[in-house]
């Protein structure tokens, strides 16, 4: 897990990673999404220096505390709604991206990390429950009586593209709708 953290706003963004080696793509793609989204730009990049001190909170604090905080977040909602093991990097990005939406102690007034950054009020409605079991639409059938939709679960929302990430536990695949 890499996350990025905006030391202005406090925004963090989550990308999962099995290995260090892809860090300076991930940034790059971050730099990218944040220009784009933001209309920002980076003036100081501050970094653990390569991994070797990636636990010692008195060199990368913020972004430390900010890791503690995602991943508590995630254990508590993927406990609560009894995820699977294997859900546990969807919990640690929808973490995040409640994070950035909910007031923020470290900003002025606790506005929260986005509001900073768009200057726009932000829409709460598509939060919903980690876990929460919905049905998907599969459109009509050429026989009456079959089955139309199907029972999913919630396991986040898309980032850079608008729509849940659910899944599917007949076909045992993870999409976004």
């Amino acid at each position: 897990m890499v996350n990025f953290v905006d030391f202005k706003s406090n925004y963090c963004r989550v990308f999962l990673e099995r290995t260090k080696d892809a860090a300076a793509k991930l940034f790059e793609h971050f730099l990218v999404f944040f220009k784009r989204e933001f209309d920002c730009q980076f003036h100081v990049l501050r970094t653990d220096s390569g991994g070797y001190e990636a636990r010692n909170q008195s060199s990368n604090g913020k972004a430390e505390r900010m890791h503690r905080t995602i991943m508590n977040m995630a254990r508590c909602m993927a406990s609560a709604c009894g995820l699977p093991l294997r859900f546990w990097g969807d919990a640690v990005q929808y973490a995040a991206y409640i994070l950035n939406r909910a007031p923020a102690n470290s900003n002025p007034g606790r506005v929260p990390r986005l509001k900073v950054l768009t200057g726009k009020s932000l829409q709460l409605g598509e939060i919903v429950v980690l876990g929460s079991p919905c049905t998907v639409y599969w459109g009509p059938r050429k026989k009456n009586f079959a089955q139309r939709a199907q029972l999913i679960i919630i396991v986040g929302v898309g980032e850079e593209t608008k729509g849940y990430r659910v899944y599917l536990p007949k076909d045992r695949v993870v999409v976004t709708t």
